[in-house]
């Protein structure tokens, strides 16, 4: 297989763990191209979020009010990715809240049914979701918050160690460490999306993400000693609304004119 190639299947095997959309089987899988196709996680949020910008776009020419656009568009990102980001969320708020050790906090993140903290957790994250997005100066940015917290959720995994056991992991590739090339092929997506912003809110958004990053993984290492998959999919959600965030904080400047 050409190296072009391979790097296209690599690309459709990431379709096929963060969306819902029916794709072709890899010709020559193994975990090794699952664990490498993470690079292109942050190229796939780029792409959801340019979707959800064109179906925004066409619901607010319809005359829709902001924030039923807002709320449709949640509604279709969590349809096509399944809702593994939000259900990440939601494991990691019922383990991390609830375990006395991290035995008992790995324990409940693997079980499927939902807690008092998971259910606020996703409550109030897509409460808040739905609210920024109606409140963002133009839909273009969902682009940059999908494909940017993704690149986050790849960084995550070169700073830490798995925190199950690989054969106890739901999804074995995952547990592979981000070597070098993922981690800055993943960055070149993540960062090159800030380029469409002016120079200060970049620069802001990277310290905002950077602060993220630092607790997140201070957090985990302390609670579990590691990552997993709904670590991965709590970053993404988590980094995505704090992009919002920042962003929002720039309302009304002139560069938005």
């Amino acid at each position: 297989m050409s190296p072009i190639k391979r790097e296209l299947w690599r690309l459709v095997l990431a379709l096929g763990l963060l969306t819902r959309l029916p794709l072709p089987p890899h010709p020559a899988y193994s975990d090794g191209e699952f664990s490498a196709s993470a690079r292109y996680y942050p190229l796939v949020g780029a792409l959801l979020g340019s979707l959800l910008w064109g179906c925004g776009t066409l619901l607010q020419g319809l005359g829709y009010p902001s924030l039923l656009v807002a709320t449709l568009v949640v509604v279709m990102a969590v349809m096509i990715t399944g809702a593994l980001h939000e259900d990440g969320l939601a494991d990691c708020a019922d383990g991390l809240g609830g375990g006395l050790d991290p035995a008992a906090r790995l324990r409940i993140m693997k079980d499927s049914r939902i807690g008092a903290y998971g259910a606020l957790a996703l409550m109030l994250s897509q409460l808040l979701r739905v609210v920024a997005i109606a409140a963002l100066p133009a839909l273009w940015l969902l682009m940059v918050a999908h494909g940017l917290s993704r690149a986050m959720a790849v960084v995550l995994m070169a700073c830490l160690p798995y925190a199950r056991d690989e054969a106890d992991a739901k999804l074995k590739p995952v547990a592979q460490r981000a070597n070098g090339v993922t981690l800055v092929v993943a960055l070149g997506f993540g960062l090159g999306l800030l380029l469409l912003l002016p120079p200060v809110t970049a620069a802001a958004a990277i310290v905002g993400l950077a602060l993220l990053l630092w607790w997140w993984r201070s957090r985990l290492k302390q609670l579990i000693g590691g990552y997993t998959g709904d670590a991965l999919g709590a970053m993404q959600q988590l980094s995505e609304l704090l992009f919002y965030l920042v962003v929002l904080a720039h309302w009304g400047q002139p560069w938005w004119n």
